[in-house]
């Protein structure tokens, strides 16, 4: 294995996916990352390096352009990565020579004993039915519910985050049992579906997606978001998520018609409906 790539590119790649690897693990294979020099794989096509870093439960792939002189993989110790990777300066050469593996950025030289990257757990494919929405619209539907999921490990079924879609519209439901948000996307979609996905999914999805416009695909058996060159997959929650339609009114007259939401600077965000306005308390208290 052997490539050449730009200093923020490789920063970019490794403070993507560090955070997935764990130290306290008694399976040091976790915490890794692993390294894929990949050639192109058309004529003139683009050559990349493709970033993994996996807990089981949760995976966070980046792929980065590069220049590839020679094609291979390797797993390397995630925090001393990132931490070398803190200090360089410069566009980097890495080299890999049975598991051991080279950088060089200017005057600086590293060397780390990596592990075959056949030892890296293999991660999930997710096939069948997707939707892809942009990805500003998925930051907003993340944002306005996520903070109502619950904390307590003993009801996880409310530990996460419920996306559910049909052709004309997707939603995002949180709650804690005391408290509830919902939001709701209107837009030409596929197949109906849904999904329970785990808190800790959901927010290295909020710390991973942009808020530009361009797609978010979302793909289900595991949940897979396809962020432009990141890619989440996480399992989902095995449960029933509550009928939060019993709690909320048929109709709402929104605050704001661009967002449905109020926020003032300070108290909390409100909406009105037709029984008056309700406020709605990001820590917890009542609605």
């Amino acid at each position: 294995m052997k490539l050449k790539i730009k200093e923020q590119d490789f920063k970019d790649a490794v403070h993507a996916t560090v955070k997935m690897a764990s130290g306290r693990t008694t399976l040091p294979i976790l915490s890794q990352l692993l390294l894929e020099a990949m050639p192109a794989l058309v004529e003139a096509g683009p050559q990349l390096l493709r970033v993994t870093g996996t807990n089981l439960d949760q995976t966070v792939q980046i792929t980065v352009p590069a220049e590839v002189e020679q094609a291979g993989a390797v797993s390397v110790p995630a925090t001393k990565l990132s931490a070398i990777v803190g200090t360089i300066a410069g566009d980097m050469e890495i080299s890999v020579e049975k598991c051991k593996l080279s950088m060089k950025a200017g005057q600086s030289a590293f060397k780390l004993l990596g592990m075959p990257a056949e030892d890296f757990p293999s991660i999930p494919k997710c096939g069948g039915d997707e939707v892809s929405i942009p990805q500003k619209v998925l930051k907003r539907l993340v944002a306005w519910t996520s903070f109502a999921m619950s904390d307590e490990a003993s009801r996880y079924v409310l530990n996460g985050l419920l996306f559910k879609w049909t052709s004309q519209q997707i939603i995002t439901v949180g709650t804690d049992g005391r408290r509830l948000a919902r939001a709701t996307y209107i837009a030409a979609l596929g197949k109906p579906g849904e999904a329970l996905v785990p808190d800790v999914a959901v927010k290295e999805l909020a710390r991973l997606v942009s808020d530009k416009d361009e797609p978010a695909t979302i793909r289900v058996s595991h949940i897979q978001f396809s962020l432009g060159n990141t890619v989440l997959t996480s399992k989902l929650i095995d449960g029933q998520f509550p009928n939060y339609n019993q709690v909320i009114p048929d109709r709402i007259q929104a605050a704001d018609p661009a967002t449905q939401w109020s926020v003032r600077r300070r108290g909390s965000p409100r909406v009105t409906h037709d029984h008056g306005e309700g406020a709605v308390n990001p820590d917890g208290g009542a609605v």
